[in-house]
């Protein structure tokens, strides 16, 4: 038998403590999701960059060194971009083309994405948050 003015079920007291600790739990849940996600955008646009520059290095290791003035648009990068998916079928370079014809070249100002710019020699990172006009490394997987 129950002692009276017992029931059985929680208190108001150990419902909300347990609501604020599963609050808790969430919001640090989130919080380390939303670090997770910056990362791997990081990682991709770096890895991309690589890939990018990595062609550069080789266009210029066969003496074609590309040569440009960095624009305030994205037409330099373009125009790099490009250089570096062609191949003369008359006069095809070791190596050429530098860059998959199927890499997509996206130009963007976008400050919440990670861009690559030409500098005149090499691409460098703006990372996000920056201004500058350039590669959007996130878009520029093969279709």
């Amino acid at each position: 038998m129950k002692p009276m003015g017992h029931s059985a079920g929680y208190s108001l007291a150990e419902v909300l403590v347990v609501l604020a600790l599963i609050g808790i739990l969430g919001g640090m849940a989130i919080i380390g999701i939303r670090g997770t996600r910056e990362a791997a955008s990081l990682s991709v646009a770096e890895g991309n960059m690589n890939v990018l520059n990595g062609a550069v290095t080789s266009m210029n290791n066969t003496g074609q060194e590309i040569v440009l003035n960095p624009q305030p648009d994205a037409s330099d990068e373009q125009t790099v971009f490009a250089n570096l998916q062609a191949r003369d079928a008359s006069n095809p370079v070791p190596g050429s083309p530098f860059l998959p014809a199927n890499l997509r070249f996206v130009a963007s100002s976008d400050t919440s994405l990670n861009r690559a710019i030409w500098n005149g020699r090499y691409f460098q990172l703006v990372p996000e948050g920056s201004a500058g006009t350039g590669i959007d490394l996130q878009s520029m997987n093969p279709e």
